[in-house]
């Protein structure tokens, strides 16, 4: 019997940025956030979330890929990193506490989006950047774009 139109069906892996994931159905924790221009960013959360989510109490989230969304075009780079705060979606993210970037850099710490990029386009990034807990891992864009982030990875 064929299954219903939109129906997957079993899904047991997923790859992102070269990285396989096996453990989807319980450990798996994927964040997202969005930026609309060059000086916004976005504290990451759970997609049915509504507010940013702090990394659980004494474990460590390890970003183990990431993939950005581009829908308007402008070159620069998608920055990561962790806060001690959440500032919400698409808000100004020189409201970041202690900001630490991945890469360690706030220039470049994530993503290039390079100036050939075409609206929907879809970049892929395997950092393995582990934050600690209680800390909020945030995205911004130094391009005037507008920018889905998704991050995916495991507390342990």
């Amino acid at each position: 019997m064929a299954k219903p139109i939109g129906t997957l069906g079993v899904i047991t892996t997923l790859t992102v940025g070269g990285v396989v994931f096996t453990d989807l159905s319980s450990n798996l924790i994927v964040l997202v956030g969005a930026n609309n221009n060059a000086t916004l960013g976005s504290t990451l959360r759970k997609a049915n979330g509504s507010a940013g989510y702090p990394i659980t109490a004494a474990k460590t989230y390890t970003v183990q890929a990431c993939k950005a969304i581009c829908s308007a075009i402008t070159a620069g780079t998608i920055n990561f990193g962790y806060a001690d705060n959440d500032i919400g979606l698409d808000a100004a993210y020189s409201g970041l506490t202690n900001p630490k970037y991945c890469g360690g850099d706030a220039n470049w710490s994530g993503i290039a989006i390079p100036s050939n990029a075409v609206l929907g386009t879809i970049m892929e990034y395997a950092p393995f950047f582990p934050i600690p807990a209680g800390k909020y891992l945030f995205m911004n864009s130094t391009a005037a774009s507008t920018n889905g982030f998704i991050t995916y990875g495991y507390e342990a």
